[in-house]
Protein backbone atom coordinates (compact mmCIF):
# COMPACT_ATOMS: atom_id res chain seq x y z
CA UNK A 1 0.00 0.00 0.00
CA UNK A 2 1.28 3.34 -0.21
CA UNK A 3 0.47 7.09 1.67
CA UNK A 4 -3.10 8.04 1.73
CA UNK A 5 -3.51 10.40 -1.43
CA UNK A 6 -5.60 14.30 -0.29
CA UNK A 7 -7.13 15.99 -2.84
CA UNK A 8 -7.78 19.32 -0.94
CA UNK A 9 -11.00 20.50 -2.61
CA UNK A 10 -12.66 17.10 -0.85
CA UNK A 11 -11.24 18.25 2.56
CA UNK A 12 -13.38 18.89 5.47
CA UNK A 13 -13.04 19.49 8.53
CA UNK A 14 -14.99 18.07 11.55
CA UNK A 15 -17.37 19.82 13.30
CA UNK A 16 -14.96 19.77 16.69
CA UNK A 17 -11.56 19.36 17.43
CA UNK A 18 -10.02 22.65 15.25
CA UNK A 19 -7.06 24.29 16.84
CA UNK A 20 -4.68 26.86 14.85
CA UNK A 21 -1.02 27.68 15.24
CA UNK A 22 1.98 29.27 12.76
CA UNK A 23 3.46 27.21 10.34
CA UNK A 24 6.90 26.65 10.38
CA UNK A 25 7.44 25.69 6.71
CA UNK A 26 4.96 25.29 3.77
CA UNK A 27 1.84 23.05 4.50
CA UNK A 28 -0.65 21.72 2.56
CA UNK A 29 -3.92 20.39 3.96
CA UNK A 30 -4.05 17.24 4.77
CA UNK A 31 -0.44 17.13 5.74
CA UNK A 32 0.10 15.44 9.37
CA UNK A 33 1.70 18.30 11.96
CA UNK A 34 3.90 18.49 14.89
CA UNK A 35 4.55 21.62 16.95
CA UNK A 36 8.54 22.21 16.67
CA UNK A 37 9.85 22.94 20.55
CA UNK A 38 12.99 24.28 19.10
CA UNK A 39 11.19 26.97 16.59
CA UNK A 40 8.33 28.63 18.84
CA UNK A 41 6.22 25.32 18.75
CA UNK A 42 5.82 26.59 14.79
CA UNK A 43 4.05 23.81 13.00
CA UNK A 44 6.44 21.51 10.83
CA UNK A 45 5.14 17.96 8.86
CA UNK A 46 5.27 14.87 11.29
CA UNK A 47 7.16 11.79 10.25
CA UNK A 48 7.79 8.42 11.46
CA UNK A 49 11.03 7.75 10.41
CA UNK A 50 12.82 11.28 11.88
CA UNK A 51 12.77 11.99 15.76
CA UNK A 52 10.57 11.08 18.31
CA UNK A 53 9.61 14.78 18.32
CA UNK A 54 8.43 14.51 14.86
CA UNK A 55 6.65 12.21 15.28
CA UNK A 56 4.70 13.50 18.26
CA UNK A 57 1.24 14.45 16.16
CA UNK A 58 -0.94 17.48 17.00
CA UNK A 59 -3.01 17.33 14.26
CA UNK A 60 -3.94 17.58 10.77
CA UNK A 61 -3.65 20.80 8.92
CA UNK A 62 -7.06 22.11 7.03
CA UNK A 63 -5.60 24.70 5.01
CA UNK A 64 -2.60 24.68 2.68
CA UNK A 65 0.28 27.72 3.19
CA UNK A 66 3.26 29.04 1.11
CA UNK A 67 5.71 29.37 3.30
CA UNK A 68 6.87 29.93 7.61
CA UNK A 69 4.64 32.40 9.53
CA UNK A 70 1.29 32.03 8.24
CA UNK A 71 -1.84 30.76 10.15
CA UNK A 72 -3.00 27.64 9.83
CA UNK A 73 -5.81 25.69 11.04
CA UNK A 74 -6.03 21.60 12.24
CA UNK A 75 -7.63 18.98 13.21
CA UNK A 76 -7.04 17.12 16.46
CA UNK A 77 -10.12 14.86 16.74
CA UNK A 78 -13.17 13.90 15.03
CA UNK A 79 -14.53 12.86 11.26
CA UNK A 80 -12.20 14.30 9.09
CA UNK A 81 -13.32 13.85 5.68
CA UNK A 82 -10.28 13.36 3.41
CA UNK A 83 -12.71 12.62 0.00
CA UNK A 84 -11.42 9.46 -1.19
CA UNK A 85 -8.14 6.96 -0.76
CA UNK A 86 -8.76 4.94 3.03
CA UNK A 87 -9.64 2.06 3.23
CA UNK A 88 -12.60 1.43 5.90
CA UNK A 89 -11.85 -0.69 8.82
CA UNK A 90 -8.19 0.31 8.19
CA UNK A 91 -5.57 1.79 10.95
CA UNK A 92 -3.70 4.72 9.92
CA UNK A 93 -0.46 6.57 11.05
CA UNK A 94 2.02 9.03 10.31
CA UNK A 95 3.96 7.97 7.52
CA UNK A 96 7.85 7.91 6.93
CA UNK A 97 6.86 10.53 4.01
CA UNK A 98 6.73 14.33 6.00
CA UNK A 99 3.47 15.25 6.90
CA UNK A 100 1.88 11.70 5.01
CA UNK A 101 -0.66 9.37 6.47
CA UNK A 102 0.06 5.83 5.88
CA UNK A 103 -2.21 2.37 6.76
CA UNK A 104 -0.58 0.04 9.18
CA UNK A 105 1.22 -2.24 7.57
CA UNK A 106 3.37 0.56 5.69
CA UNK A 107 4.99 2.17 9.04
CA UNK A 108 6.53 -1.66 10.11
CA UNK A 109 10.05 -0.30 9.52
CA UNK A 110 12.76 -0.61 12.21
CA UNK A 111 13.21 2.52 14.07
CA UNK A 112 10.39 4.32 12.84
CA UNK A 113 7.92 6.33 15.92
CA UNK A 114 4.48 4.80 15.67
CA UNK A 115 1.55 7.81 16.20
CA UNK A 116 -1.55 6.87 15.70
CA UNK A 117 -3.57 8.77 13.09
CA UNK A 118 -7.35 6.73 13.94
CA UNK A 119 -9.49 4.47 12.05
CA UNK A 120 -11.24 4.87 8.42
CA UNK A 121 -15.52 4.76 8.83
CA UNK A 122 -15.62 4.87 5.14
CA UNK A 123 -13.23 5.71 1.71
CA UNK A 124 -13.47 9.27 2.52
CA UNK A 125 -13.68 9.32 6.50
CA UNK A 126 -11.03 9.02 8.83
CA UNK A 127 -11.90 8.89 12.92
CA UNK A 128 -8.91 11.00 13.94
CA UNK A 129 -8.06 9.94 17.19
CA UNK A 130 -4.59 10.64 17.79
CA UNK A 131 -2.33 8.63 20.00
CA UNK A 132 1.57 9.49 20.29
CA UNK A 133 2.93 6.18 21.62
CA UNK A 134 6.64 7.62 21.36
CA UNK A 135 7.39 3.87 20.96
CA UNK A 136 9.79 2.95 17.95
CA UNK A 137 9.59 -0.21 16.27
CA UNK A 138 12.63 -2.47 17.38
Amino acid sequence: MADVTITAANVDAPTTGISTGVSGEAISIGDVLYADSSDSNKLKKAQADGTAAEATVVGIAMNTTSAADQHVGYATSGALTLGSGLTQGEVYFVSGTAGGIAPDADIATSNWYRSYLGVASSTTVLQLKIHNSTAQIP
